[in-house]
């Protein structure tokens, strides 16, 4: 089953509006409009609302273009404001949140690594991709348009993302030489076993645990011992993780898992508000729709009238 976050973004590779879309294990699919070529250009559009925590083989790489964005990557957070930018490694813990009240505009680009080194056997692998994907140390880098290098950096994504709009024949060759040039910089100016401040492998690992495990289960009754289980650790190992990693309770994170399964629900269906209540995992209705209310302003049958006219 695949799940939507609810939080809309602007493919200019179809050109229309999406969602996002996860495997069951809060894995990101990524889905290409040209199968031979393993780039898209998104625009992410935020509010009060949130890309929940997930991880992708692409890299990825973006900037803000209006607004603030928070962004958490492992157990690290960043405020990203207009012209910031961030780099994501492939296979990398990551969440957005925009700001209640004030739209925040992403544009990213996501890409597999082989777009850059065609075999293994080449030199741009054995020499550089690998050591970058493989270095669990560099998870990301934070791009500020003050430091000339990440300037540099920054522009090379600008460039990258503008030939999506449109993508005409023939641009693919540029795109994948402005992200070349992206993941020198990152290669050369990047220590590729520098020990970020906090980041501890362990932990997210068993953070990543969890989460897969939530996604499975999130219509189920769960229980905190059913969580800590996932991951192989104790309650108390359980909550000192959501709170240092995703700076909230596991409880907490279930109930906004759920309520964007119900959103998404509601907006795509004409199931009834009864059975979206019991399979998005609520045991009560009233409970469910005081809980939608409060993260999302209005109860759930006005939710699905403004969505469905």
């Amino acid at each position: 089953m695949k799940w939507g976050v609810g939080m809309k973004y602007y493919d200019f590779s179809t050109g229309m509006e999406q969602e996002q879309v996860f495997f069951d294990s809060r894995q990101e699919k990524n889905v290409y409009r040209t199968p031979g070529f393993s780039c898209a250009a998104y625009l992410d559009l935020y509010d009060a609302n949130s890309c929940l925590w997930h991880w992708h083989d692409e890299m990825e790489a973006g900037y803000v273009t209006e607004g603030e964005l928070t962004v958490f990557v492992n157990d690290l957070q960043y405020t990203l404001r207009p012209g910031d930018g961030i780099f994501v490694n492939a296979g990398v813990l990551h969440s957005y949140s925009g700001i209640e009240g004030r739209q925040t505009a992403f544009a990213n680009l996501v890409f597999l690594p082989s777009l850059f080194y065609g075999s293994k056997e080449s030199i741009f692998w054995t020499d550089y991709v690998q050591p970058l994907t493989g270095s669990f140390r560099l998870s990301h880098v934070v791009f500020t348009e003050h430091i000339a290098w990440q300037a540099g950096a920054l522009g090379s994504v600008r460039k990258a993302f503008q030939l999506f709009r449109p993508m005409e024949a023939g641009n693919e060759f540029a795109v994948r030489t402005y992200l070349s040039e992206l993941i020198l910089a990152v290669c050369r100016n990047c220590p590729l076993q520098r020990q970020e401040q906090g980041q501890n492998v362990t932990q997210i690992r068993r953070m990543q645990n969890m989460l897969a495990f939530m996604e499975s289960h999130y219509m189920e009754p769960i229980r905190l011992q059913h969580i800590a289980d996932s991951a192989g650790i104790s309650c108390r190992e359980c909550l000192r993780i959501f709170h240092d990693v995703a700076r909230t309770s596991p409880k907490r994170y279930l109930n906004t898992l759920r309520l964007q399964k119900a959103k998404q629900l509601l907006a795509e269906t004409t199931v009834p508000v009864s059975q979206i209540c019991v399979c998005c995992g609520f045991a009560d209705q009233s409970y469910f729709t005081k809980m939608f209310r409060q993260q999302f302003g209005m109860p759930p049958g006005a939710f699905r009238q403004q969505e469905q006219g």
